[in-house]
C-alpha cells in the first residue's frame, strides 16, 4: 500500500510540475494599472511596480544580466533609474536632463546627460559601473559636447562585445569628432569636418564601422577602425548604403538608388561587386553564418530573391513585395514572406528546396521569427484578431488564438513574449514551446514588453 501511494504521490507532482509557470528569467514592461504608467517586473514568481514613486517612466532597457534601466521624470527632468532584481537605484541623481540610457554587455550602463551651465549647453557621457556614476569627459578631460540625433537614430553611445565604448561629439569649432573609451583611456578616432554626423555601428569581431548620407546629393560613405586605423570602405558612392554581417564577421553592403543598386562585400583588396543585375532596386542584405547573403532585386521589374553563398549567385525567385526581408536561421535556413495572387506566402529554402507555406483565411503580415528550436513563427491575422502560429518542418501549430491585436512579440528564451487586447485591455504573454501563460493578468493596459537580450 506504501509503494502504491508513493507513486500516486509521484504522479501528482509530476503533473503539477508540468502545469506550473516555467522558471524564466525576469521580464518587464509599462502598465497603468495604478493609474499612471509605471515599469512593472516579472521575477518569476510575482510581479512588482518598481518605479511607483516617479511618473512619467519611459524607454526601458534590459541587460544581459536581468536588470532594467529606464528614464523617469523628477522635477520636471529625466533622471536614470535602475532596477537591480532587489531595489530600484537612482543611478544618475543629475540637476539636469538624462537621455538613452543603454547596457553593455557586462552590466555597466552608459548614457548621455545634460551638463549645462554657465558656459552654455554640454552633453557629457555618464556611465555607471553598478556602484559609481562618472562623467567621462570630467575624468580624462575632453569638453566636447556629446551629440545624439533622433532622425539618424543614433540616440546612445554604442557599447561594443568587448565592453568599449563610442561616441560622436560635436565642437565648439563645429568639428565631429569619434571617442572611444577602453576603460583606461579615451581615444579620437576621426575627426569629421561639416559636422557630418554618422551611425555607429561595432561589428562582431571588435571593428567599429560608421557611415554617413550626404542629403543633399544623396550619397553614402562607410569607413572602419580596426583599433590602429580607420580604413576608408566607401568614400563617396551614389546612393544609400545598408550593411549586414555574414561569415565570420565579414561585412557586406547594399549602395544605390531605387533605380540601380549593386551587392558588395568587403575583402583585403577593398570593395568587391558581387550582385549581376544591370538596373533595379536592390533589397537590404540579409547574411548567414554560414557564408550566404540574400537580397531581394527588382531588375527589369521582375522581383526575384537572390542567394550567394560565396562563389555562386541562386535565383530562388517567388519574391513579390517581398516584407519585410529574408531571415536566415541558426542552422543556415532562409525563410521569407511574399505576396502573391492568391495571398501572402511564407516560403522556407533548405539550401536545396523551397516549401511553401500557403495561405490562410488569414494574412501573414509581420516580420518572420526563428526559435532556437529551428521553429518558424510569425503574426498573422486581421487586426481586430490577431494570431501567433509557427511552422515545424511542414507541420503549421497556433501558439494564440484571435482575440485581439497583438504588439512587441519576441522570441524569448525557447519561446516567444508578447502583448494582445483582451476585453479591452492588453496583457502580456509567454509561449514556452508547449503552453501559453498570461503573466500580467490585469485590468490596465500593458505594452512595450521587454526581455533580457539572451533569446
Amino acid at each position: 500500500m506504501r509503494a502504491v501511494i508513493l507513486v500516486l504521490l509521484t504522479l501528482s507532482l509530476s503533473t503539477f510540475t508540468l502545469r506550473a509557470q516555467p522558471q524564466m528569467p525576469p521580464i518587464a514592461w509599462l502598465s497603468d494599472r495604478d493609474g499612471d504608467y509605471d515599469v512593472y517586473v516579472w521575477d518569476g514568481e510575482q510581479t512588482i511596480n518598481v518605479s511607483s514613486n516617479y511618473s512619467a517612466d519611459i524607454y526601458i532597457q534590459p541587460s544581459p544580466d536581468g536588470q532594467f534601466a529606464w528614464l523617469s521624470m523628477v522635477n520636471d527632468r529625466s533622471e536614470v533609474f535602475v532596477w537591480d532584481g532587489e531595489q530600484t537605484l537612482n543611478v544618475s541623481n543629475s540637476p539636469s536632463y538624462d537621455y538613452f540610457p543603454v547596457w553593455s554587455n557586462d552590466g555597466r550602463l552608459a548614457w548621455y546627460t545634460d551638463q549645462s551651465d554657465e558656459r552654455g549647453t554640454s552633453l557629457q557621457v555618464a556611465v555607471w559601473d553598478g556602484e559609481q556614476t562618472m562623467l567621462l569627459g570630467r575624468e580624462f578631460g575632453w569638453t566636447d559636447s556629446a551629440y545624439f540625433s533622433a532622425d539618424g537614430g543614433q540616440l546612445s553611445p554604442v557599447w561594443s562585445a568587448d565592453g568599449r565604448l563610442a561616441w560622436l561629439t560635436v565642437g565648439t569649432e563645429g568639428v565631429t569628432r569619434l571617442y572611444v573609451w577602453d576603460s583606461a583611456q579615451v581615444i579620437v578616432v576621426t575627426e569629421l569636418p561639416n559636422r557630418e554626423l554618422p551611425y555607429l555601428k561595432w561589428l562582431p569581431n571588435g571593428d567599429l564601422l560608421w557611415g554617413y548620407i550626404n542629403p543633399s546629393n544623396v550619397t553614402s560613405s562607410l569607413w572602419l577602425w580596426d583599433g590602429d586605423q580607420v580604413i576608408p570602405v566607401l568614400e563617396s558612392g551614389d546612393g544609400r548604403a545598408e550593411f549586414t554581417v555574414w561569415g565570420n564577421d565579414q561585412l557586406a553592403f547594399r549602395l544605390g538608388t531605387h533605380n540601380s543598386s549593386g551587392m558588395y562585400i568587403w575583402t583585403d583588396q577593398g570593395a568587391v561587386r558581387i550582385s549581376t543585375e544591370n538596373g533595379g532596386f536592390l533589397g537590404r542584405p540579409s547574411g548567414s553564418p554560414q557564408g550566404q547573403i540574400a537580397w531581394f532585386a527588382t531588375s527589369a521589374e521582375i522581383p526575384s530573391l537572390y542567394v550567394w553563398d560565396g562563389a555562386v549567385i541562386r535565383n530562388l525567385g517567388r519574391a513579390n513585395q517581398l516584407f519585410p526581408g529574408p531571415r536566415w536561421s541558426a542552422d543556415g535556413r532562409l525563410a521569407w514572406n511574399t505576396q502573391t495572387a492568391d495571398g501572402m506566402h511564407i516560403y522556407v529554402w533548405d539550401g536545396e528546396t523551397i516549401s511553401d507555406i500557403p495561405p490562410d483565411d488569414n494574412q501573414y503580415d509581420s516580420e518572420l521569427m526563428w526559435l532556437p528550436d529551428g521553429r518558424l513563427a510569425w503574426q498573422s491575422g486581421g487586426y481586430s484578431a490577431q494570431e501567433l502560429k509557427f511552422w515545424d518542418r511542414g507541420r503549421i501549430g497556433t501558439i494564440t488564438a484571435g482575440v485581439g491585436p497583438i504588439r512587441d512579440v519576441r522570441v524569448f528564451l525557447a519561446g516567444l513574449v508578447w502583448t494582445q487586447e483582451i476585453d479591452g485591455n492588453s496583457d502580456v504573454f509567454f509561449w514556452d514551446t508547449t503552453q501559453t501563460f498570461n503573466g500580467s493578468h490585469d485590468p490596465g493596459w500593458d505594452g512595450l514588453t521587454l526581455v533580457p537580450p539572451m533569446g
